[in-house]
Parts: C-alpha cells; sequence; structure tokens
C-alpha cells in the first residue's frame, strides 16, 4: 500500500509539472510563431498593395518612396484574413530589405491562364513552371501556412478585377530562430522533467516515511496483539471445557465457546491480512481454478443444507490458471462463507473465463440490501446494522482479508446490491 501511495505521488506530482511545462511551452513558441506569421503577413500585405512585386526603388511612385501614402489598391480573396487598418505599415521599410525578400507572385486570368509578373518570381529554388503549379493548389484557399515555411495569400488588384492573384512568401530565414527556440525549450523541458522525477523519488521517500513507520507499527501492534491474546483464549476454552466436564453444557458455557471461536478467527483473519500486506508476490504455479472451487463449495454444503439455501453453481472443467494455491483457496472460502452466513434462500455461483481475464461471480439474497456499490464493505471491521443485528456470525474482516489476496493477484473485486440481491465479482 505504501509503495503505490508513493508511485501515485511520483505520477501525480510529474503530470502536474508536465503541464506546467507543456503549458508555458505551447504559450511561448504558440506567440513565438505567431509573430513570425503576422510579420509574413505584413510582407503579403505589401506585396498586393504593390501589384504582386517589389519594384526597385528608383521605379517606385513618389508616395510608396516616402512612405507617405497608399500605393495601388487590392480587394482581399474571399476568407482572406488581412482586412482593415493602414496596409502601408507592413511595407518593408527599406531597399536592402525589399531586395532579400524570397517570394513570387502568380496571375491568373478569368480563364485560368497564369504568368508571373515582372519581378514576380525571387525564388532562385523555383521554376516558374513549379511557382505556377504551386500558385494553382493555393487557388481558392484562404491566407496561411503552405509546405511549413512558406505564407500565402490569395487576392484581387482594384486595377484588374478579373484576375487572381496568388503570392507566396519564403520565412524559412524568419523562422529558424523559432525553431530554434522550440527545439531548445523541448531540451530544456525534457531535462527538467528527468531532473524533476530523480528529485521526486527522493522526495518521496521522506513524504511517505512517517506512513510507512507507522504501518509497520500498526502491522507489529496486530502481530503482537494477537499473539498475547492467544494464550488467555486458551486458558478461557481449557476452563470452558473443564466445566462443561463437571457440570454439563448449558447456555453460559455454550456462549463462552462461541465467543472463543469468534475471537480465535478473528486473531486468523487479522494476521491473514498482515501476512498478505507485508508478504511479496506469492509463488504462482499452474492449477486447477475448477477443481478448486468444486471442492470448496463441496465442504460448505453441509452448511448451506443446514440453511435451506439453494446453491446453483456454473464452473468450467478444467480452468488452469497461474496463481498461488494457498491463496487461491482462502479467497475462494472466504466469499462462499460470507454468501453462507447472510444467504436468506439461494446462491448462485460462477466461474467463467471474459476474454484473457477470469470472472468469479458470487450472488446470494440478503436482507435489506441497498441497491448500488457497496464499496464499503471491504473495509476492516464494517458491518452493516442489519448484519451486526442478525445472528449471522462474524468480524468484519473476511471481505477485507479478500481484496488483500485479489489485490495481490493484481485482480479486481467489486461489491453492489440490486433488487435485494448481494452480488460479488472477481477478475483475475
Amino acid at each position: 500500500m505504501i509503495k503505490k501511495l508513493r508511485r501515485k505521488f511520483i505520477l501525480v506530482a510529474e503530470l502536474s509539472i508536465f503541464a506546467l511545462l507543456a503549458t508555458i511551452l505551447i504559450g511561448i513558441n504558440s506567440v513565438n510563431f505567431s509573430i513570425v506569421a503576422d510579420r509574413a503577413d505584413e510582407v503579403l500585405v505589401s506585396l498586393a498593395e504593390e501589384g504582386g512585386s517589389f519594384r526597385r526603388e528608383e521605379q517606385l511612385p513618389p508616395d510608396i518612396q516616402n512612405q507617405s501614402g497608399q500605393g495601388e489598391q487590392f480587394v482581399p480573396g474571399e476568407g482572406e484574413p488581412f482586412q482593415g487598418g493602414d496596409r502601408g505599415q507592413g511595407r518593408p521599410d527599406s531597399p536592402e530589405m525589399r531586395a532579400s525578400m524570397r517570394y513570387f507572385t502568380v496571375v491568373f486570368d478569368e480563364n485560368g491562364n497564369a504568368a508571373i509578373p515582372t519581378r514576380g518570381l525571387e525564388m532562385a529554388i523555383f521554376t516558374s513552371e513549379e511557382a505556377i503549379a504551386w500558385a494553382r493548389n493555393l487557388l481558392g484557399k484562404k491566407g496561411g501556412w503552405t509546405n511549413t515555411y512558406y505564407r500565402f495569400l490569395n487576392y484581387e488588384v482594384a486595377s484588374e478585377p478579373n484576375n487572381r492573384y496568388v503570392s507566396v512568401v519564403d520565412v524559412t530565414r524568419e523562422l529558424s530562430p523559432s525553431y530554434n527556440v522550440l527545439y531548445a525549450s523541448l531540451i530544456g523541458s525534457a531535462f527538467g522533467l528527468a531532473v524533476s522525477l530523480l528529485v521526486l523519488i527522493f522526495v518521496s521517500k521522506q513524504f511517505v516515511k512517517p506512513l510507512e513507520e507507522s504501518d509497520k507499527k500498526q502491522r507489529r501492534f496486530i502481530s503482537d496483539a494477537s499473539h498475547e491474546l492467544k494464550t488467555p483464549l486458551t486458558i478461557v476454552s481449557a476452563n470452558a471445557e473443564l466445566l462443561s466436564m463437571e457440570i454439563g453444557e448449558n447456555e453460559s458455557i455454550a456462549t463462552i465457546e462461541k465467543e472463543i471461536a469468534r475471537l480465535t478467527e478473528m486473531i486468523r483473519d487479522l494476521n491473514d491480512l498482515a501476512r498478505l500486506e507485508e508478504q511479496e508476490q506469492p509463488v504462482t504455479d499452474k492449477i486447477d481454478l475448477s477443481l478448486i472451487a468444486e471442492e470448496t463449495m463441496n465442504s460448505f454444503r453441509p452448511a448451506l443444507e443446514k440453511k435451506n439455501i439453494a446453491v446453483t453453481m456454473d464452473i468450467p472443467d478444467s480452468l488452469i490458471v497461474m496463481q498461488n494455491e494457498a491463496n487461491l483457496r482462502k479467497l475462494l472460502s472466504i466469499i462462499i462463507e460470507n454468501a453462507c452466513k447472510y444467504a436468506l434462500t439461494h446462491l448462485d455461483f460462477k466461474i467463467k473465463k471474459e476474454e484473457s481475464r477470469i470472472s468469479i461471480r458470487m450472488q446470494n439474497d440478503a436482507e435489506s440490501i441497498p441497491d448500488g456499490p457497496l464499496d464499503r464493505v471491504f473495509e476492516r471491521f464494517y458491518r452493516s446494522d442489519v448484519a451486526r443485528a442478525s445472528s449471522a456470525e462474524g468480524s468484519g474482516i473476511g471481505l477485507s482479508v479478500a481484496k488483500a489476496i485479489v489485490t495481490q493477484m493484481k485482480g479486481r473485486i467489486y461489491a453492489k446490491g440490486k433488487d435485494g440481491e448481494f452480488i460479488l465479482k472477481i477478475e483475475l
């Protein structure tokens, strides 16, 4: 239990750190890439204003040279993201920057014929045919990213309303620092997660140390108390036998013997529970679950027949499992004994294979069973008010031992009530 708590603490803490780092990482890099995209979009807007190409400084009209007026107007394409504002603000503001821009522009007429305007192909790595084919695939699409490192814009120029312009800008150079930041942040985050994991492993030891010591003290107390109680119980039992021999059987002696048996069973269950919690993975072997289940059920038949409880069994032949035989017999004895104590008229016991798991299902009617999950029945010393008021003997530890056995077998155990029926299901 302590090891599971420690692993859970490490997992939750590490996931929290991961979520924090992921949020910071996504935030920083999203802003970084958004800035690059916005700058590329400003270039595309400038290209659209100047008719799809950056002309040399001596070729520009005075209003563009002075950056004080508007260039040739353009009409954005349908769904195109750049709307409103002063489009002249995004224009490259120096001849060096304009000359260094890597872009191409393709103009499509109403018949779908394509042409590249003067100074419209400023990418040496593409031929005009490749640029036209690429631009044709972008016709009718919204502006955005294309082929990872390129931004494009689909637009119209007011002076040529029947033509469609597609401009593509290469932002590889601008994206390189952003990707460097991304890679560095990923490496840094991975390193941070590794360091935090090492720190958490060390801290978790200190975190669970008081719980581990408390758990050890509790198990030691149970063991010591069980050992100390055995002697007085043996003496009381011997004296009860002597009294029975001297004065014969009577109600008082029978009550004493009954309570001695109950306390002895409780001590045995507590020892079993402490042993299971301390025990490492037990030795397993191939065993016939069907045979063990039938033998265990047959050992309880006299008690079931005495209470007139109808028994229904559905057990497949030769169901071989890899488990510890002693623990499996103990588990089956507990759930059958529990059903035998509280069943009113019938008991249904079923074992079947469900894909890769083995399902063991016990169902019996009982008094005042509420509908819904009954997880509390696996708590130590838990007995419902109805069970305490009934004549059924018990300490409330048996199903706790059953859960400990199932957990050690890496299985699951459930309990629920439905229509006055108590249903217990085990998956191994």
